[in-house]
């Protein structure tokens, strides 16, 4: 399966076009958060669909691999394709970008709601995602959506 399957929470980035930084954004490169991504957590990053300018690349993917990150999920472009990201850190994006933004977009911010193919993503939420689409279980449901599943998993067998 092309690019793998990914599960994991959500550890949400905002991008935006370039500006300098102010008292409540990050800035810093395409790559400033990585240090504050959990193991096994997926990032949803939400570059509101600008497929002209990647926000994500090969060493990112390098460097979600040796954290243990659990995959990427980006309203936007990827300068990697999802083939060569591979199953050790599935990527899914809107497409590939021949250039990079490092120095044409920055972090907004980080752990605060996003928008991801149009729906509500907030930090901690449940990403699951294939090759067929992306689901997301809010953090506050997923008791009952667990308890759901259980239920249709024991009807089963």
């Amino acid at each position: 399966m092309p690019g793998g399957r990914l599960c994991g929470r959500a550890f949400t980035v905002q991008f935006l076009p370039s500006g300098p930084p102010d008292g409540r954004t990050p800035g810093g490169d395409i790559g400033h958060y990585m240090d504050d991504v959990p193991a096994g957590y997926v990032v949803a990053i939400d570059h509101r669909g600008d497929t002209g300018l990647g926000v994500w690349d090969d060493a990112l993917t390098r460097q979600a691999r040796e954290r243990g990150i659990a995959g990427t999920v980006i309203d936007g472009a990827s300068c990697e394709s999802v083939q060569a990201a591979g199953a050790a850190n599935p990527l899914r994006a809107m497409g590939a970008a021949k250039s990079n933004g490092k120095s044409l977009v920055r972090v907004e911010a980080f752990n605060l709601p996003i928008v991801i193919g149009g729906v509500r993503v907030e930090c901690d939420d449940i990403l699951l995602g294939d090759e067929g689409g992306l689901v997301v279980i809010p953090r506050d449901h997923l008791g009952p959506v667990l308890a759901q599943a259980r239920e249709l998993a024991a009807a089963k067998a």
